[in-house]
């Protein structure tokens, strides 16, 4: 006797069977290049889950470059900031990085760096933190 059935599932989950246990890997990589310039319907997606889980299954640094990637692209300061306050951003510079604080810089101006400054932990001065981001925006675009 053989037993057939089908499994059904809504077509938003055909990532998380597609990539299993990869899953948030795969939804960060995809976010950090994408080329859209409005999110899409699973990009939305996409950046929930990894929002909602970073803390579990992968490094606050990877979601934290990963998203602030997608929201330069798609010109999005808001979803900029809400990433950066969910990951800590604020705590380590170091954690976002230079490319992806120029990036922001780049992209959405003065008030990225400013909120920087005003956000960062008091450990380091407003002139260092501003003179920490051009030296190493300098070193970044001559490597």
């Amino acid at each position: 006797m053989t037993l057939q059935g089908k499994v059904i599932w809504p077509d938003i989950r055909n990532a998380e069977i597609v990539h299993g246990d990869k899953y948030l890997e795969h939804a960060l990589e995809s976010l950090r290049v994408t080329v859209t310039t409005k999110p899409n319907r699973a990009e939305r997606r996409l950046v929930e889950d990894t929002l909602g889980s970073f803390c579990c299954n992968v490094s606050r640094e990877k979601t934290l470059r990963s998203i602030c990637a997608a929201a330069c692209q798609w010109g999005n300061l808001e979803l900029w900031y809400r990433v950066v306050d969910a990951c800590d951003g604020y705590a380590n510079v170091e954690m976002l990085g230079v490319e992806y604080i120029v990036k922001a810089f780049t992209r959405f101006g003065c008030d990225v760096l400013l909120r920087f400054v005003i956000n960062f932990t008091p450990s380091l001065s407003h002139f260092q933190l501003v003179f920490w981001v051009f030296w190493h925006s300098n070193d970044a675009s001559e490597g």
